[in-house]
């Protein structure tokens, strides 16, 4: 694994700790991971310039988890 990638894996490991906890009363971790996971999946794919993905990243999880985002299904507690 390239040092960009094992930092980038902490940036989302911190993306998603933060989110589980900002979103604790509404959606359960699970949810949280996926919705972090599958942005993760769309805009790294894309990516020419992966400095801002963790913030990328961040909201477009949030767009999904607060209903904004396209599919946007969400999973209640």
């Amino acid at each position: 694994m390239a040092q960009g990638d094992a930092e980038l894996d902490q940036h989302i490991a911190r993306v998603v700790d933060s989110l589980v906890e900002r979103f604790s009363r509404t959606h359960d971790k699970q949810a949280v991971e996926q919705a972090v996971v599958d942005a993760r999946a769309l805009l790294e794919s894309h990516a020419r310039v992966t400095n801002y993905l963790p913030v990328l990243i961040t909201r477009r999880a949030i767009d999904h988890l607060t209903g904004r985002g396209s599919g946007s299904a969400t999973t209640r507690r």
